[in-house]
């Protein structure tokens, strides 16, 4: 589980990092938080400046979860954190009633927008 640690790194090193796991006999699964472009954008200028320089965002692949397909890593299980916030009524009236119309796992075309969520990958080596 990687949660909160690739978005800090740079797509080559996320590239890396997705290799070196997929080369391991051990790793079968693997599960990580995952930002569209659109939601790194949004979170640079928000919390950006409260970050600081050192804590710089930077992966949020276009292509979403198929990023990891050329790795070997397939995507088993895609889920938006938003849509789940929903479900557990986590979120204001309003949000909550927009939360269903997030997809579970946006294309290139939504990438623009805004989109978390969280993915359960599978080796597909070991599969």
């Amino acid at each position: 589980m990687t949660e909160g640690l690739i978005i800090y790194f740079p797509d080559d090193e996320v590239a890396t990092l997705t290799a070196d796991l997929q080369a391991q006999s051990t790793f079968r699964r693997w599960i990580l938080d995952l930002a569209s472009p659109g939601l790194l954008k949004m979170l640079k200028e928000k919390m950006g400046k409260q970050m600081g320089d050192e804590a710089v965002l930077k992966f949020a692949p276009v292509n979403g979860v198929d990023f990891f397909r050329k790795f070997g890593w397939k995507p088993i299980d895609v889920r938006s954190q938003f849509k789940t916030a929903g479900k557990l009524k986590r979120l204001p009236l309003l949000m909550k009633l927009l939360a269903p119309l997030t997809p579970d796992c946006p294309t290139e075309q939504q990438a623009k927008k805004p989109w978390g969520g969280v993915v359960v990958l599978e080796n597909e080596a070991k599969a």
